[in-house]
């Protein structure tokens, strides 16, 4: 008997599957790592050490990066914060991804979502605007990269840092430590659109930023003079 063809659905699914489970270290549910780690809470702290070094370093300009704005400036970010951690850094995920009781863009919408956002970002006329404005944009930005989510992990990290950079260019800096984590989280989990039927058979979903532009309101502060 010939073996049965592959439909391309179920070829997707498994694929997707696959690139899913390359992301552990077999047999666990540690992410696979360059560091050889296999303790999660080591890796956890070993991540914070790194990606915080490099962060540092992409802001006083040791790691110099195009500041394009767009996805492409994005996955630039995530490989300089943790491409010295995981191999997947940077790679855009090919399988669906949730957290607890929330769901991130559907794979097929992910290109969409961040094009908007660089749309957005080219279109806005930013020294014009003031604390509000400037505070309701940057949530604006924030909201449609944390539901587009691209990569495996550390996507909160790349996309508070991509705002950071982006206020910094027109005069503002964002401190996150006005902001308790609690609200933070609250913010982005409620920014998410939930993902229907619809989405999945193409309809694309929005964000709504409304919901994290009281922590940008906090966070941002004004340039000098």
């Amino acid at each position: 008997m010939a073996p049965r063809r592959l439909t391309p659905t179920v070829f997707k699914q498994r694929r997707a599957r696959a690139e899913w489970e390359a992301t552990f270290i077999p047999g666990t549910y540690i992410l696979a790592n360059s560091l050889g780690i296999t303790d999660a809470r080591q890796l956890q702290r070993a991540e914070f050490v790194l990606a915080c070094d490099a962060e540092l370093r992409i802001l006083d300009g040791s790691t110099a990066i195009a500041a394009t704005y767009d996805f492409d400036h994005l996955k630039a970010l995530h490989v300089a914060l943790v491409g010295d951690i995981y191999p997947w850094a940077g790679r855009c995920r090919g399988y669906e991804l949730a957290r607890g009781s929330v769901s991130f863009a559907p794979t097929h919408i992910i290109d969409g979502q961040l094009g908007k956002t660089a749309r957005f970002v080219r279109g806005q006329r930013w020294a014009s605007l003031g604390h509000e404005e400037t505070a309701a944009a940057l949530a604006q930005v924030y909201a449609r990269l944390n539901y587009a989510h691209p990569f495996r992990d550390c996507n909160g990290r790349a996309g508070k840092l991509f705002v950071r950079l982006l206020a910094r260019e027109h005069g503002w800096e964002v401190d996150y430590s006005r902001v308790s984590i609690a609200d933070w989280i609250h913010g982005s989990r409620l920014s998410l659109p939930e993902v229907t039927v619809g989405t999945a058979w193409g309809r694309d979903t929005e964000p709504d930023p409304a919901y994290l532009v009281p922590a940008f309101l906090r966070a941002l502060i004004a340039p000098a003079g």
